[in-house]
């Protein structure tokens, strides 16, 4: 398998994975899935939804293949911090704009960044 696959696969691992820890919180309510999931709506929790698939995904990674890559976890981390900074700054500036938040635009928002994260550790790690 190239590394193209894997970043697909990663994507949508990240964006399937993500989603359901939106919502786990609600199901579960205790500390520790709440240090995973989405607890309120606030743009830190989301992060997490992001930050924690994503993570998990680069383990697994690492073990298929990413020893064998000299800059694995570099790689990871630019396109993760990036991706986890488009959110928040494309998160904002619409609110501000806008006035008000859209929940299906938050939705596309989270799927956009895991593509667009993903897709730059893909062009990093080229």
């Amino acid at each position: 398998m190239n590394y193209k696959t894997y970043c697909i696969l990663g994507a949508l691992f990240t964006i399937i994975l993500g989603t359901i820890l939106h919502f786990t919180y609600d199901i579960f309510e205790t500390d520790f899935v709440a240090i995973f999931s989405a607890v309120n709506e606030s743009t830190w929790e989301h992060l997490k939804l992001l930050y924690f698939p994503v993570m998990i995904f680069a383990v697994i990674e690492y073990f298929i293949y990413g020893k064998r890559v000299k800059n694995f976890w570099a790689s990871k981390m630019i396109s993760l911090l990036i991706g986890m900074l488009t959110i928040i700054v494309v998160f904002y500036t619409y609110n501000g704009v806008i006035g008000e938040s859209s929940a299906l635009f938050n939705i596309l928002l989270f799927i956009a960044s895991a593509i667009f994260t993903y897709w730059l550790n893909c062009k990093i790690i080229e």
